[in-house]
């Protein structure tokens, strides 16, 4: 079926949107308990702080992005010292290469790949045909997941 997606927010079928969401957040929070300094925040003050708090503790552009979406605590580094340091092995250019780099996200990639025929030999998700090193399988085996038992016995 060919449609183009909805993208119509959610709190479009609601009235007093604003109204609603403090309710829910206060429901949400009740049982923290407060200081007695709390401020509020409306959304663009939260932004622009968070815009700085990330900004306070983004990594070097010499990381070429190998830890992002990775968290690492950097709460209580000084990236004066960071920016300075050497691996013992070269400089940081040399290890945090593009190739280095991109190896987390074809790491998520195979993850993916990985849970995705986990979920067809599951039968969670229903298929008649996929490829595999440039091969197309298709049939009763892929619907049974008899392909994906033989091959992948490691699901």
């Amino acid at each position: 079926m060919d449609a183009s997606p909805d993208e119509t927010s959610a709190w479009a079928i609601f009235d007093n949107v604003t109204a609603l969401q403090e309710q829910f957040t206060k429901r949400l929070y009740r049982a923290v308990k407060l200081g007695a300094n709390i401020e509020s925040y409306n959304g663009e003050e939260f932004d622009n702080w968070y815009g700085e708090l990330h900004e306070n503790y983004k990594l070097p552009m010499v990381y070429k992005g190998f830890y992002d979406e990775r968290y690492p605590a950097v709460e209580d580094w000084n990236m004066d010292d960071v920016k300075a340091m050497s691996t013992g092995t070269g400089d940081l250019a040399s290890l945090f290469t593009e190739e280095h780099a991109g190896l987390y996200n074809q790491i998520k990639k195979y993850r993916g790949d990985v849970d995705t025929v986990k979920a067809i030999k599951a039968k969670e998700i229903d298929v008649r045909s996929f490829d595999f090193d440039g091969r197309k399988y298709t049939g009763r085996k892929v619907r049974g997941g008899g392909y994906i038992r033989s091959r992948y016995t490691g699901c």
